[in-house]
Parts: C-alpha cells; sequence; structure tokens
C-alpha cells in the first residue's frame, strides 16, 4: 500500500495514514455527542462507550438498545433533517434522556421508540418542536404515552408532526369551523376543498382521541365535540359539493338535497374514526 500511495518506505506512510485517523476521531468526537443531563453512562458519541450506553438501555427496559444506539447515533451526526443545525442537535442533547425515560415507561419500550424515531424522521424542522419539549417536560411524557398506548395516534403524530399542537388544549371550541372557512377561502378546486377540510378534522380528532385517552374528557364530550366537527366538514363541503355538480350536470328545477345523520352522528355521540 505504501509504494502504491507514493511513500518510500511503511513507516511514513503509517505515520501520515494514523495523523488522518486521529483527525477523523477528534471530528467524530465532535460531531457524535454524549447525552447529558441523565444517566452518565448513556453516551451515543465514543465507540468504546457504546457497551455501557447498551447496558444502561437494557436495563431502563429496552430490548434491542443496539438497534436504539446507532438510531440515535445517526441523529447526533445530523443524518436527519431536523436535526442538521447544531442548536437542534443541543435541544436534542437536553432533550433525549427525559424522553428515553419516558418511553421506557411504556407497555412496549421499543415498539414506542421506533415511533418516536418515525416522529424525528419526518419533522422538516427540529428546533421548533425539541424547544416545546425542553420548556414543557411534561409534554414530552405526554407524547411518550400516546407513542406506546395507541399506535394510530402515534402514526398519524409520526405522518403529521403539527399534529403536537393537538396535545396543548381544546381551549377554543370555535376553532375547527373558523380553521376550515379560512382553509376553504384559499381552495380553487373540489379537491383541494376536501384536502382542506380533512386536514382540519383530522387534526380536531386527533386532539379529542388525546384527551379522551388521558382522561381529560369523558366519552359523552369527545361525542358531542365530534358532532359538532362533523356538522362543522358538511357544512363548509356542500356548497362546494353542489357548485360542482351544477357546473358539470346542471341543476334540477325547485330542487334541493338534504343530508340525514342517523345512528351515532344523529344522536350526538360520534364515535372515534
Amino acid at each position: 500500500f505504501a509504494l502504491f500511495l507514493g511513500y518510500d518506505d511503511p513507516g511514513e506512510f503509517s505515520a501520515t495514514l494514523m495523523h488522518h485517523f486521529h483527525h477523523v476521531q477528534h471530528r467524530y468526537e465532535e460531531v457524535f455527542a454524549a447525552v447529558s443531563g441523565g444517566d452518565a453512562t448513556l453516551n451515543f458519541g465514543e465507540m468504546e462507550a457504546r457497551p455501557e450506553t447498551i447496558t444502561a438501555l437494557r436495563a431502563m427496559g429496552f430490548v434491542s438498545p443496539e438497534r436504539m444506539v446507532d438510531i440515535i447515533a445517526a441523529w447526533f451526526a445530523g443524518r436527519v433533517r431536523a436535526l442538521r443545525s447544531n442548536r437542534a442537535r443541543e435541544l436534542l442533547d437536553a432533550v433525549l434522556p427525559v424522553m428515553l425515560e419516558a418511553l421506557a415507561r411504556q407497555r412496549e419500550p421499543d415498539e414506542a421508540f421506533i415511533r418516536f424515531a418515525g416522529l424525528m424522521e419526518n419533522l422538516s424542522a427540529g428546533v421548533q418542536i425539541l424547544s416545546m419539549f425542553q420548556r414543557n417536560a411534561e409534554l414530552a411524557g405526554r407524547v411518550a404515552d400516546v407513542l406506546g398506548a395507541a399506535p394510530q395516534l402515534a402514526d398519524h403524530l409520526a405522518r403529521t408532526p403539527s399534529a403536537l399542537d393537538g396535545l396543548l388544549g381544546l381551549s377554543d371550541s370555535s376553532a375547527p369551523v373558523r380553521q376550515m372557512r379560512a382553509r376553504l377561502v384559499q381552495a380553487r378546486s373540489l379537491e383541494e376543498a376536501i384536502a382542506a377540510i380533512r386536514a382540519t378534522v383530522r387534526a380536531r380528532e386527533f386532539a379529542i382521541s388525546v384527551a379522551t385517552l388521558e382522561g381529560r374528557m369523558d366519552a359523552d364530550a369527545a361525542g358531542l365535540l365530534r358532532a359538532d366537527l362533523a356538522d362543522a366538514a358538511l357544512a363548509g363541503l356542500l356548497p362546494r359539493v353542489l357548485d360542482d355538480f351544477a357546473s358539470r350536470h346542471g341543476t334540477v328545477h325547485d330542487g334541493g338535497m338534504v343530508v340525514v345523520a342517523m345512528g351515532k352522528a344523529g344522536a350526538r355521540e360520534t364515535m372515534a374514526g
């Protein structure tokens, strides 16, 4: 190898190679961060610390800590879009111990972590959400509970990180109607109107489901809110559907349309989904 690369002897080649090795090692230590603020044995940077980190994660209740270490090390290396800035990785450094403890308390901690990883990988930016976690430790625990207890809600949260807003409360009952109206103003076609209403409905449904899961709302109150949500969706969508139908097929003289809500919808006991 020394001769092939133009060196006169192996010693000179070895010295140069080791210089680069040490330089790369130093850079890796700067890029990969050790988690602080939690268990001192959790270190996702240095390879020699990996056995202690794996042992610590296994003691917390995780079954496959090796996989977790690989995923988290990639986060600190900036391989995820939301964690490419130094500020985002600093916030992750502060938040991660609390989040791992919360995930470890779930019935299936490894599954909960994988869902959390999906959330991180789908974020377009990490600073805002990680700042929320840092300012509100309770929020991190609530997210972990959703990730661990409700797979459908967890999948929605991973696909739609903005749904985190639904964990912050349901104080304004008129918000869905106003959101739909605002979005429908910008909708230029029936398809865009449907997409706008669908996004609002899913966000509101997520917030209601989480409130029910956490015991902040009983089934009766949730049913009424979902019924109001259905009414708002129909009120916003029906005029667009009628206009679209009329533009393609015309109108029926003295005709009209009625929506009849039966069953759970008619009784205003609308269920999840």
